[in-house]
């Protein structure tokens, strides 16, 4: 019976942390008496950011999730319509074991963490230039000839 709506679960378990993410914004700014559309740092990608993560590392982590549970719902497709022993149940397994992985990856952060220009661990700004020399920004613009 299961095997019959997993087609129709599998797109929608791909693309379910992008509508989740964005469901949430709308509930969370509509509460806060704002427009859906307005801006915030609290989308997913930004916490992830604010935990730490690249950008890169983040989208990898999304895009991790997304395999995971893509494939967890395909393997107990494959396992319910070829009649594996147990059926969905490797799916399941996998599912479970890749969550875990996960959920490790997305709450332990690589070691370099994101600081902000003000914090004592950042590196001191870079040398300003000689405040006397002549910069493209003040140097004369030739009028046109007519």
């Amino acid at each position: 019976m299961l095997g019959a709506f997993i087609p129709i679960l599998l797109p929608v378990a791909v693309v379910i942390l992008p509508l989740l993410d964005f469901g949430s914004a709308v509930i969370r700014r509509m509460r806060a008496g704002k427009s859906p559309f307005s801006p915030d740092r609290k989308h997913l990608h930004h916490r992830m950011l604010d935990m730490g993560h690249s950008s890169q590392t983040a989208v990898l982590i999304f895009y991790a999730w997304t395999a995971i549970i893509g494939l967890s719902m395909l393997l107990m497709y494959i396992g319910v319509s070829h009649g594996w022993p147990g059926q969905y149940w490797g799916g399941v397994a996998f599912g479970v074991l890749g969550a875990a992985a996960c959920l490790v990856v997305t709450f332990i952060p690589n070691h370099r963490r994101r600081t902000s220009p003000t914090s004592p661990d950042s590196p001191p700004p870079p040398a300003s230039p000689d405040p006397t020399a002549p910069t493209r920004a003040h140097t004369p613009v030739p009028q046109e000839h007519r």
